[in-house]
């Protein structure tokens, strides 16, 4: 996948890059309870997984912004990936760990559907942490489906780690209303509350049109 170069003396965001990448490395983290009130039940009447379909919304989202789709190359130079491959988590019941698995992106949900599909049934007795080579124009998905909640933060040193980190909670239905939390964090250097802003309102389009096209 083709990794492209960011002139820092010509790109608009320089110097917030080197601000929060250099002086104050933070990362920013937003939990939303987004709407899927008529998602749920449009999935189980056309017999499918939540799960797998929601890793294709948030992944397709995520690729109308250049700047959820930055990196760093090995001389330390900035860019941005053509496209980001979702990296997402399975738990094991038997020993109450998680594995890591990546599936590669296509923009065809009916491509991408069944291989991420196939690549978690494959899986369900893999229990070291990650699957090898991970590539390296990943990010990184997780789900707690067993709490609804109302904020979530990884604390870790954000570093040179320019991806989004996505994570959603369990669904509640409230007076008529699903609703689903969903946390977005990424290192501030990379976007700001207006770019993570936009990402939540592209998925809210991007539900409802997956539910009115479908078959997409």
């Amino acid at each position: 996948m083709a990794f492209h170069t960011i002139d820092l003396s010509t790109w608009n965001r320089a110097e917030h890059f080197l601000h929060y990448k250099n002086e104050v490395q933070c990362a920013i983290c937003i939990t939303h309870r987004i709407s899927i009130t008529r998602l749920v039940p449009f999935l189980k009447q056309k017999k499918l997984r939540f799960y797998p379909v929601m890793i294709y919304l948030v992944t397709k989202a995520l690729h109308l912004q250049t700047l959820f789709r930055l990196g760093m190359d090995q001389e330390g130079n900035v860019g941005y990936w053509d496209s980001i491959d979702p990296s997402y988590t399975i738990f094991h019941k038997e020993t109450e760990t998680f594995s890591c698995l990546w599936s590669s992106w296509n923009l065809d949900f009916h491509s991408f559907y069944p291989q991420i599909c196939s690549d978690m049934e494959s899986h369900q007795n893999f229990f070291h942490f990650s699957m090898p080579d991970i590539p390296p124009n990943h990010f990184d998905i997780s789900c707690l489906p067993w709490l609804s909640y109302d904020s979530f933060h990884i604390n870790v040193n954000p570093g040179t780690y320019l991806a989004p980190i996505i994570t959603w909670g369990k669904y509640l239905e409230k007076e008529g209303e699903i609703q689903l939390p969903l946390s977005f964090q990424i290192h501030h250097s990379a976007a700001d509350g207006f770019h993570v802003s936009q990402f939540y309102q592209d998925l809210d389009r991007l539900i409802a049109a997956f539910i009115e096209e479908y078959p997409l």
